[in-house]
């Protein structure tokens, strides 16, 4: 693990990653501008101070335990890339907790964080439940069964993974979300879908990789959320000439609290019958479905679902039709 390059600025936000993939709820980053020995809130009770330094001594405990009071914490922590002083560590409270260089590298390989030159990779085993191939099997066979003629098909279901990074933030005391494609760096689609309410997972070997670092995914993330809270306004002037008045937010004015790395399922399924194939392309959570591309549910000729008389029929060369064109009256 290399972070010796880093500044104290990037320090402090690689420490943030860490604590947040290490488990802690609700990680912000203090303002750059702050001097009070905070760099990193936990929660409403833990104040982190980082130092990304050889040695820290007693007067940084010091440093924390005033801005402790002034926060009104009730625990601190210090974390460093180095070691602490025998002075330190004799003079430590018991509600300030002490992370040494070392200590801090265990951390990221009991939660397998990799770190290249300074930048955390993104390597994540969790994905968003979703139904088996059996199940999936299970539930075209019904939707077949629906279909007038039909008696039996070829079904073949596969999965891909997209790398998805859930970033839930708070602007202007206003809380949401975004989620990053982790191959694309752009925002996903289907947000609402897959994390108005808080998903299931699962642990999967996945082949698909991020091809951005955590870092990287944040900074994205942030170029978001600033254009998505960024207005425009426009007026007229007192010499009647209309203007535009852009309010973008600054970056200080973003707290992320909740970054998460996960994969979302997208199931394919190519469904053969007598000469004709069909395809569907499903997202998934859990058994919440829905559907991009289902081919099973309409007209093959007219390529929409009927709207006057529903049900489908299966000629003898297994094509799907509507009832008007079965009849032949198009």
């Amino acid at each position: 693990m290399n972070i010796d390059n880093l500044s104290g600025f990037q320090f402090e936000s690689f420490v943030a990653i860490v604590l947040r993939r290490a488990g802690y709820k609700n990680v912000r980053l203090a303002k750059k501008t702050n001097d009070l020995g905070a760099d990193i809130f936990i929660g409403k009770n833990i104040l982190v101070e980082c130092k990304h330094k050889k040695q820290v001594g007693r007067p940084v405990l010091q440093k924390l335990q005033g801005a402790m009071l002034h926060f009104k914490r009730n625990k601190g922590m210090i974390v460093t890339s180095g070691t602490f002083t025998k002075g330190a560590k004799e003079y430590k409270p018991e509600n300030i907790e002490l992370i040494n260089g070392k200590q801090l590298r265990k951390i990221c390989e009991d939660n397998n964080i990799i770190i290249l030159n300074g930048k955390i990779q993104v390597i994540t085993n969790k994905a968003i439940t979703h139904p088996d191939r059996k199940e999936i099997k299970k539930l075209i066979t019904s939707q077949l069964k629906k279909i007038k003629g039909f008696q039996k098909a070829n079904i073949k279901t596969e999965y891909d993974y997209i790398p998805a990074y859930l970033v839930r933030y708070n602007i202007h005391e206003y809380k949401d979300f975004t989620a990053i494609n982790g191959m694309t760096g752009k925002e996903l689609e289907h947000l609402e879908y897959y994390f108005k309410e808080k998903p299931k997972t699962e642990k999967r070997k996945i082949k698909e990789q991020y091809e951005y670092t955590e870092e990287e995914l944040i900074e994205k993330a942030k170029e978001i959320i600033t254009k998505k809270h960024t207005e425009t306004t426009i007026y007229k002037g007192s010499n009647n000439q209309t203007y535009q008045r852009q309010t973008k937010p600054k970056t200080t004015d973003i707290t992320i609290f909740e970054a998460i790395p996960l994969y979302l399922p997208i199931i394919r399924n190519e469904i053969k019958i007598k000469k004709e194939v069909y395809e569907q392309e499903i997202l998934a959570k859990g058994d919440d479905l829905l559907y991009l591309e289902n081919e099973l549910g309409e007209c093959s000729i007219t390529k929409r679902k009927p709207k006057i008389f529903r049900t489908l029929y299966l000629n003898k060369e297994g094509k799907i039709t509507c009832w008007f064109h079965k009849k032949g009256f198009f």
